[in-house]
């Protein structure tokens, strides 16, 4: 199931989240699972256009088997304030794809 969660970025920052992958409410394992974050101009916007992070570029395992990781957004890609999408799919060793988080990400001028 995917969760509708709101994100705030600010402006001029390093924006840092820790998400929890979960199904029904319990930690997912995601070893073997591959995760890619994507930062989208609105919710229409397309996978290809959007910006994607990675493990290594923007996503970091917090702990694997509990199903945390970790999202920099980094200031080069929050330079205005409005209403931007995002969404975290992860991938399994099949290549099927679950969208396990998404939502609206307000970007602040501070």
């Amino acid at each position: 199931m995917s969760l509708q969660i709101p994100i705030t970025a600010l402006v001029g920052n390093d924006n840092n989240y820790y998400l929890d992958v979960t199904f029904n409410g319990d930690p997912l394992n995601l070893t073997g699972y591959t995760p890619h974050a994507y930062q989208k101009a609105t919710q229409a916007t397309s996978d290809g256009s959007a910006l994607v992070y990675d493990i290594g570029s923007g996503l970091t395992w917090v702990n694997m088997a509990l199903g945390k990781l970790k999202l920099t957004i980094p200031r080069a890609n929050v330079t205005a304030a409005g209403i931007q999408w995002w969404k975290l799919n992860i991938v399994d060793g099949s290549g099927n794809v679950s969208t396990v988080m998404y939502g609206p990400m307000t970007v602040k001028a501070v």
